[in-house]
This record gives structure tokens, C-alpha cells and sequence, in this order.
């Protein structure tokens, strides 16, 4: 049986995106995501995108190399990229989450307390700490 695949990276939106661009970005994402069966959470703020991928190896690399050459962001960190024996987020619910307000980040922030039982639950909370104020 393969593992589950995590790839969780931070990056900073280019100056001239507007709004309406990264509410595209995050509806675009949201609805391509679920209908492909990612697990995870994309947010915006402060000028900065946080995304958590989770599912098949194959298809999540792919779609991250995929993003990685998007030019609507600079400075790609990458967190980690690795297999999950158990994803984070895949008993959170059962689409992929664009976070757009604070309630659904506190949401979030909630369900990884709840569920620490992994070593990346852990760090991703304390990466979602900076994201708590939105724009």
C-alpha cells in the first residue's frame, strides 16, 4: 500500500496581484483540488500563501511543480515533502479548504490541536501562528 504524500510550502504573491486575483487563486484552487481528491488548506495573508497538498505522490508532485512555476509568486519555501502515514487533514473534512476569513482559520487551528498525534500536525500550527491576522 503507498503512503499518502505531504508537500506544505510558503511563498509571497507578487505586488501587483489585486482582490479579485487571489480570491480567482483561492476558488480556483478550492474547487480543483476537491475534484481531484486533495486533501489540505491554501491561505492568503499579509502577502504571503501557505498551502498544505496532501494525497497520491505522483499527482501532489505534479501539481506542485505545477505551482512552482507560477508567476504570480516568488520566493517558494518549501516546509517538507515527504510521506504521511496519516495526512493531517484528511479526517478534517472532505474537500480541499481555501481559508478566507478568520473563523475558518480558527477552525483549522482547532482541528490540529485536536489531532496532534503526528510530528506535522505539531509544526503545522505553529506555521498557521503568523497567518492569524488577516489583511
Amino acid at each position: 500500500m503507498k503512503l499518502p504524500h505531504t508537500i506544505c510550502y510558503i511563498s509571497k504573491s507578487i505586488k501587483s496581484l489585486t482582490h479579485e486575483d487571489i480570491q480567482d487563486i483561492l476558488e480556483h484552487a478550492e474547487a480543483t483540488n476537491t475534484e481531484c481528491k486533495v486533501s489540505g488548506v491554501l491561505l492568503h495573508s499579509m502577502g504571503n500563501f501557505f498551502q498544505v497538498l496532501e494525497g497520491g505522490k505522483e499527482h501532489i508532485t505534479a501539481l506542485y511543480n505545477k505551482i512552482l512555476k507560477d508567476p504570480r509568486h516568488t520566493d517558494v519555501f518549501e516546509v517538507y515533502n515527504h510521506p504521511s502515514a496519516k495526512p493531517v487533514f484528511l479526517d478534517y473534512q472532505s474537500n480541499f479548504h481555501v481559508v478566507k476569513d478568520n473563523e475558518r482559520l480558527e477552525w483549522i487551528r482547532k482541528y490540529l490541536v485536536q489531532n496532534r498525534s503526528s510530528e506535522t500536525s505539531a509544526k503545522l500550527t505553529r506555521l498557521l501562528r503568523p497567518f492569524i491576522f488577516f489583511e
